[in-house]
């Protein structure tokens, strides 16, 4: 994770917040919180965030909207805490928008762990921004090119290519 990376914490626990945000903190992260979901909507407007970390037990029906809104809105990804772990509750974030779900009371460093995860794959597929260069390692049935190192192999066997035949 890096300074640039942006979370937003919403959950009625201002204790809560505050240990997920000196979690985050600790590797750079900037973490901010709501404590309502009218503040998450208000911070989620105003604000450009890569991750979302939402406690749907603001109150059931309000943190369920809240998801399904910022799903609608905003393309990242939303890590779902809840005090109820049951299949049913998790079932319903997931169908909401959830893209993880961890059950509350929760350790912070799998908070950690899970967000890092969520942000790993969201920047990976992100659009990249303006002169910046991306490269995907293509896979063919029985070739390999990697365009950054120039890497390329066929049947399991690496083919040296000159800059121009690559």
């Amino acid at each position: 994770m890096s300074a640039a990376e942006r979370v937003l914490i919403v959950d009625s626990d201002m204790e809560h917040c505050k240990v997920i945000k000196y979690a985050l903190g600790e590797y750079g992260v900037g973490a901010y919180y709501a404590l309502s979901v009218v503040d998450g909507i208000e911070q989620l407007m105003r604000h450009h965030y890569e991750l979302v970390i939402l406690d749907i037990s603001l109150s059931e029906r309000d943190g369920l909207q809240l998801l399904r809104f910022m799903r609608q809105t905003k393309d990242m990804p939303i890590l779902v805490l809840s005090s109820q772990g049951d299949y049913e509750s998790k079932k319903r974030a997931y169908c909401m928008g959830a893209d993880d779900f961890m059950e509350k009371p929760l350790e912070p460093r799998e908070c950690l762990l899970r967000a890092q995860a969520l942000l790993r794959r969201y920047n990976a597929t992100a659009l990249p921004m303006p002169g910046e260069r991306r490269y995907t390692i293509v896979n063919f049935e029985n070739m390999r090119i990697d365009p950054l190192t120039r890497y390329v192999c066929y049947n399991g066997r690496e083919i040296d290519l000159t800059r121009r035949e690559f």
